[in-house]
C-alpha cells in the first residue's frame, strides 16, 4: 500500500534531530548528486544503529519530506526542501553511478576489462572505484556482453560455485536478475556477491559455503538492495 504523504509538510513538526538529518540528506544530495546512504547518516550524526537512523528516516517519510525507491540502497529523494518551501529533485544512485562505472571495450573480438574495485564474498564491503588493473579477454568468454567491469573478489561465501579469493568477477551491468543468479548487489553502499531470490516482501543474498548464513533484505526495513549486476564470467591469475 501507498505511503500518504501530506500535501504541505509543515517545518514546525519535526523534532530537532529529523530537521538536522532532513538538512543532511538536502546538503548531502546537492553536492553529491545523490542521496546519502543509511550509513552515512549514522556515521555523520554518530548514530550507532541502523534501525533508529531507520526510525528518523521513516518518520521524515511520514511527514511528507522524504520519499524512497524500492530495491535501491541509496533509494531516498528529497520531496520537500524546507530552505526553498519547493519540490527538490535528486539524482538516484543508479544514475549517479552510470556516469562513472567503466564498461569492457573490443578490439577485433578481444575486450579490455577494467578492474574497478573489490567485492566481498562474504560480508559486505566497500567497494572502491578506482581502476585497479586491466585484463584482455576473448569476448565469447562474457557471453557476449558488452558493458562489463571487473571486481576483484575478498571474502570465501562462494567458493562452492567456484568462486575464489583473489578472483576477478566480470560483472554485466544490469538493474534486474532472475532468482538463483549470482549478482553483485549494493547493501547501505556496500557491495556483496551472492545468489539472488526475490522472496515476497524480502530479498534473500545467498552464499555458497555451507558454514555461512544468507543476508535478508526486508522492504519494510528501509534497508533496500540495489543490484549492480550479474555475473557473466570468473578470471584467475595462475
Amino acid at each position: 500500500m501507498a505511503n500518504v504523504i501530506p500535501l504541505h509538510p509543515n517545518p514546525e513538526d519535526l523534532t530537532a534531530r529529523q530537521r538536522n538529518i532532513l538538512d543532511y540528506v538536502v546538503e548531502f544530495s546537492e553536492t553529491s548528486g545523490y542521496p546519502p546512504s543509511i550509513r552515512e547518516i549514522g556515521d555523520f550524526f554518530q548514530i550507532r544503529s541502523t534501525n533508529a537512523v531507520s526510525d528518523h528516516l521513516r518518520a521524515l517519510e511520514r511527514k511528507g519530506w522524504l520519499a524512497r525507491s524500492e530495491g535501491q540502497s541509496r533509494g531516498l529523494r528529497v520531496v520537500r526542501n524546507p530552505t526553498q518551501g519547493a519540490e527538490t529533485r535528486v539524482k538516484d544512485h543508479a544514475e549517479a553511478e552510470a556516469q562513472v562505472l567503466p564498461f569492457a571495450r573490443e578490439d577485433n573480438g578481444m575486450v579490455d576489462v577494467q578492474i574497478i574495485g573489490r567485492v566481498a564474498a562474504g560480508l559486505p564491503q566497500p567497494a572502491l572505484e578506482h581502476v585497479e588493473d586491466t585484463v584482455r579477454v576473448d569476448r565469447m568468454l562474457l557471453g557476449g556482453a558488452r558493458e562489463v567491469f571487473g571486481l576483484r573478489v575478498i571474502g570465501e561465501s562462494m567458493i562452492d560455485a567456484g568462486i575464489l579469493p583473489g578472483d576477478y568477477l566480470f560483472v554485466r551491468r544490469c538493474r534486474t536478475a532472475e532468482p538463483g543468479q549470482i549478482v553483485v548487489a549494493m547493501i547501505d553502499g556496500e557491495a556483496t556477491v551472492k545468489r539472488f531470490f526475490p522472496e515476497g516482501d524480502r530479498i534473500r543474498l545467498q552464499p555458497e559455503n555451507p558454514t555461512m548464513a544468507p543476508i535478508y533484505i526486508l522492504a519494510s526495513a528501509f534497508r533496500s538492495c540495489d543490484l549492480v549486476g550479474t555475473v557473466v564470467g570468473i578470471y584467475r591469475k595462475l
